[in-house]
């Protein structure tokens, strides 16, 4: 496998991760997310469906942001992503399910995330 041609990372995109931080009234920590990195992506829709849960309709589609290699918390190096973190493309929020090393080459990582709408 070649190595990420620049001209398919189309997408600028940012991976925000939880500091945590924040509380409520309580004393419950609620997500305070925070700019982990900007990446250049491609971005492959994967597949869609709208489950019934709750009483609650809404949307859930996955999607695949393809992009250089990003080290996976514990690598050595800077840029680390996990799925703990989201995905912020535009208005639009993800929550990363996966961080793939293709090939385990060091090369190019795959984020798979999941969009939820009501």
């Amino acid at each position: 496998m070649a190595a990420v041609r620049a001209g398919g990372l189309r997408t600028l995109v940012i991976v925000q991760k939880d500091t945590g931080t924040a509380r409520s009234a309580q004393g419950d920590v609620t997500p305070s997310w925070v700019t982990h990195v900007k990446r250049w992506c491609r971005v492959v829709p994967l597949s869609g469906r709208e489950p019934f849960e709750a009483g609650q309709k809404y949307s859930e589609t996955r999607f695949r942001f393809e992009t250089r290699h990003m080290p996976k918390a514990g690598d050595p190096g800077k840029t680390t992503s996990d799925p703990r973190m989201r995905i912020l493309w535009g208005a639009r929020t993800f929550d990363i399910v996966a961080v793939i090393d293709v090939e385990e080459r060091r090369r190019e990582t795959h984020m798979t995330a999941i969009e939820r709408t009501t």
